[in-house]
């Protein structure tokens, strides 16, 4: 989580939901130190989001951290899970610092480890005492450069340290939330998330990396442009739909747009033309933080106290016309359904789903002989849980299934080794 996210296409009270968490990460950095919250990111401002929505933060009124004399909307998360989002947060910058000194040397990057250092191994401290692996996380250099060395790298392969480390992030957050049940589906998510972040990444940095003569995952000979492209696609819409399985209420539907600016535009639409030193927005950065006090109260999370209410609170002419608030905005009346009310506050657990490891396609139950396997109608690929594998064994006559040869015409499948489990979503080894 590197400042890849984007909250492209956000307007009205989706923009205003997403903005009370990015005001509530940046408080949860500030309490690190006043500085630490110009490290605040679209990124972690996502993860800040699903922890807010499963321990169900209150929102409040708070002074800006930047802008004392100014309160904000900030969703405000319970003291320790503030911290613990702001120590993962120091540890993936210290990660990023050491990954831009392996590949160049970066002095922007020896100077923030050296001013790192003290609050990382506070942090370091603080998660091991939490029960947290946080040798994937200081190792995650030391991994990618490794598979950058392996012989023969395939693009997902060089995305598996990303999508392992980012998996057990978003699945230690079910535990702290006191929601186990979501794990699962909370590790799928985190590791679409970070395959499809490590992939973003290689496809925008390709010419600069070039240039530069470092490495870069889509330029190695792996992968050609069109195959990184198809599987960044792949990953992102596996994000989105983690997101929808989890029923996150309206926050789900910000989360769902800002996965959006993971996914690649036409090649012919894309353009390496600047916007200009003013008007650019740095990620972790002053550009991106600026967004905290220029008209973005989150009119949807507090009563809808926008352009529905007379305020200009979005800087749009009617952006709460067909507002997804609780409350009737356009009539101005707080009336909505208890259903309407409980939705907007209440988690149910996700319904267990199997996808294929390879194509991640929808699996469906099929039968050889009187044994019922999971099949990919997309790869023809078969799933076999425990035991089946010995009953098929076992039968006289082998089904024609397990005898009929196909033939593949299939969008990019995950190589071995980055495949996913059905049930649990560990990397299948």
């Amino acid at each position: 989580m590197f400042g890849t996210l984007r909250p492209k296409g956000l307007s009205g009270c989706d923009r205003g939901d997403f903005q009370a968490n990015f005001c509530g990460s940046c408080h949860a950095m500030a309490k690190v130190g006043k500085p630490y919250s110009l490290a605040t990111s679209y990124d972690i401002a996502f993860l800040h989001t699903v922890i807010a929505v499963l321990e169900d933060a209150p929102v409040e009124r708070l002074p800006c951290t930047a802008l004392p004399f100014k309160k904000v909307a900030v969703r405000r998360l319970s003291e320790s899970n503030q911290r613990w989002l702001s120590a993962i947060n120091i540890l993936l910058l210290a990660a990023k610092c050491e990954d831009d000194i392996a590949d160049e040397g970066s002095w922007k990057g020896r100077l923030g480890r050296r001013m790192l250092s003290g609050e990382a191994e506070v942090a370091e401290e603080f998660l091991r005492a939490d029960g947290f692996p946080v040798d994937v996380l200081r190792g995650l250099p030391e991994r990618q450069s490794e598979a950058e060395r392996a012989t023969g790298p395939t693009l997902e392969g060089l995305a598996l340290p990303t999508a392992d480390l980012l998996g057990k992030i978003f699945s230690a957050v079910a535990q702290r939330s006191g929601k186990p049940t979501f794990a699962i589906p909370l590790r799928r998510l985190g590791q679409s998330l970070g395959t499809a972040i490590y992939i973003k990444d290689a496809i925008d940095d390709q010419r600069k990396d070039r240039q530069k003569s470092r490495f870069n995952a889509v330029s190695s000979g792996a992968p050609n442009r069109s195959y990184a492209r198809q599987s960044l696609l792949r990953e992102a819409e596996r994000a989105r739909r983690g997101v929808v399985a989890l029923g996150l209420g309206s926050s789900g539907v910000a989360l769902e747009r800002i996965l959006d600016s993971l996914r690649p535009l036409p090649e012919p639409l894309r353009t390496t033309t600047g916007v200009g030193r003013w008007g650019r927005r740095r990620a972790g950065g002053v550009w991106e933080i600026a967004a905290c006090w220029k008209g973005l109260a989150a009119c949807g999370v507090l009563g809808c106290e926008g352009a529905c209410h007379g305020v200009n609170c979005c800087e749009c002419a009617g952006c709460c016309s067909g507002c997804p608030c609780p409350a009737d905005c356009s009539s101005g009346s707080s009336s909505g359904t208890e259903t309407d009310k409980a939705s907007s506050t209440g988690v149910t657990p996700p319904s267990p789903r199997l996808n294929c490891p390879a194509c991640d396609n929808r699996l469906s139950v099929a039968r050889c002989g009187n044994v019922e396997v999971d099949e990919c109608g997309r790869c023809s690929g078969l799933w076999l849980d425990h035991g089946e594998l010995e009953a098929l064994a076992a039968l006289d006559t082998p089904p024609d299934r397990l005898l009929t040869l196909k033939t593949l015409r299939m969008p990019q499948l995950r190589p071995e080794g980055t495949r996913p489990c059905p049930h649990c979503s560990e990397f299948l080894t």
